[in-house]
């Protein structure tokens, strides 16, 4: 699609004239009118059509952008609230109206939804936990609006990340720290992108640091609550049961310590607890006891994307939208479930 770039070598001026002039403000900036006449025949020529999103979202008017926040169907639904919620937030603080709009989809077949991504019926579109294929098919699609990918990478599209290697790596630190030698891990049965990566990470860093994780010691389970509670009852059932349990999500351990809670082990005295989150943090906190985590950033990411959208809507006026990524860190919140040592 032709961008105002296009225009302005067409021709023959720079990118903010040709901005200028099809926003309607070359009297005022007192551009010659053969100049303007040139633009927009230039404009004709390449068949350029200005973003009209864009324009909505500088100028006000009676329809109001559409930004589609892509998330899959699966046992990571609950995180979606935390999401939705987050944006929402960051568009009133922007002082931005806009229309939000869900749009659910499968792992690896995001391409179902191809038509609607190329159509341009979104303004804009966010797009969260997408699967190594559905990455492959976006990489493969010549959008034009903007699109930011969350918790993944991309060459052509912008992306807010958290390092996740990271994130594993301080899991395993945290538990040297505790003395630990031995650790239990309990870890979804379906493995997705940046979760494998922050489970491997765990564990190499683990092992490199001389904590064992017996192969007997690695439960997986289906990735929500209930499958949480019986990776707690399997825990039980352990030959030479660690004191320390490393949960691969917040789900998976909320469901744990509540059959621990029924199975009469006391927490954190029998057995300590820490989970990556991504429910949230209050979700965690009322727990009982309430959950040590590793908490993904996702209010600060939602925002993050927000601002990335706006920025690269109004950028779409002159042609300058290029991909940007950024990245959040995670927060450390421990609490009953699993405290360091006091320095």
């Amino acid at each position: 699609m032709p961008t105002i770039k296009d225009v302005a070598k067409q021709a023959g001026v720079s990118a903010t004239t040709v901005s200028i002039i099809l926003g309607g403000k070359s009297e005022q900036r007192k551009i010659p009118a053969a100049t303007c006449e040139r633009v927009r025949e230039a404009a004709r020529q390449i068949g350029y059509r200005p973003d009209s999103s864009a324009k909505r979202l500088r100028k006000g008017g009676d329809r109001k952008p559409v930004i589609a926040f892509f998330w899959p169907m699966d046992y990571r639904l609950p995180i979606l609230a935390s999401f939705i919620n987050s944006i929402s937030k960051e568009l009133r603080n922007q002082g931005v109206e806009c229309e939000l709009v869900v749009q659910t989809f499968e792992n690896d077949k995001l391409k179902d939804a191809a038509q609607v991504l190329q159509d341009h019926y979104y303004s804009a579109m966010i797009i969260g936990a997408c699967s190594a294929d559905d990455l492959v098919f976006l990489e493969a699609q010549n959008l034009t609006i903007p699109v930011v990918l969350i918790n993944r990478t991309s060459q052509r599209y912008s992306s807010v990340c958290v390092d996740n290697e990271k994130i594993g790596r301080e899991a395993a630190e945290m538990i040297l720290k505790k003395g630990y030698r031995s650790v239990a891990l309990l870890t979804a049965s379906e493995r997705y992108l940046q979760t494998r990566r922050r489970t491997t990470a765990f564990i190499d860093t683990c092992r490199a640091l001389g904590i064992a994780i017996e192969e007997s010691h690695i439960l997986s389970v289906p990735g929500n609550m209930a499958g949480g509670s019986m990776g707690a009852v399997q825990f039980c059932y352990l030959d030479n049961r660690p004191k320390m349990l490393f949960c691969e999500s917040d789900s998976l351990a909320l469901g744990a310590l509540s059959a621990f809670q029924r199975l009469n082990i006391s927490i954190p005295a029998d057995l300590e607890v820490l989970a990556i989150s991504m429910l949230g943090q209050e979700e965690t906190l009322y727990s009982l006891p309430s959950l040590s985590i590793i908490d993904l950033p996702n209010e600060k990411m939602a925002s993050t994307a927000i601002r990335i959208i706006l920025k690269q809507l109004n950028d779409s006026l002159t042609g300058n939208c290029t991909a940007i990524h950024e990245m959040e860190e995670a927060d450390i919140i421990l609490r009953d479930s699993f405290r360091l040592p006091m320095v």
